[in-house]
């Protein structure tokens, strides 16, 4: 017997068309969302947080005064780049209160005592 199976105690079954369909949508379908996690992944890594690179431009903000209204609760008044922030801590989350920019002789003031 020239066509005889190999192993002749093992049944031997094909799978038809209609068997495997299924298991093919499946595939496409977890390589069509494999490929859409990897690029929202790619994109959110992007959008993260500032780095150094980015900041390079941008000095940080000095503190000019504190209060503390309560055990807990304290104002700021910050200098950054030409604007001044009051800003409120309460329990460790941080409110901008207000904003304003510097004053002309207030920055003339500063450039001359960083001379």
């Amino acid at each position: 017997m020239p066509n005889a199976p190999q192993f002749p105690g093992l049944p031997l079954r094909r799978d038809t068309a209609e068997d495997t369909s299924g298991l093919q949508a499946f595939g496409w379908l977890a390589v069509l969302l494999g490929g859409f996690a990897v690029v929202v992944l790619i994109v959110a890594r992007g959008k993260r947080h500032a780095t150094p690179a980015k900041l390079a431009g941008v000095a940080a903000p000095a503190v000019t005064g504190r209060t503390a209204l309560a055990s807990n609760v304290t104002v700021y008044t910050l200098k950054w780049g030409n604007e001044e922030l009051l800003v409120g801590n309460a329990s460790g989350s941080l409110t901008l209160l207000a904003r304003r920019p510097c004053e002309a002789g207030a920055l003339a003031g500063e450039a001359r005592a960083a001379r």
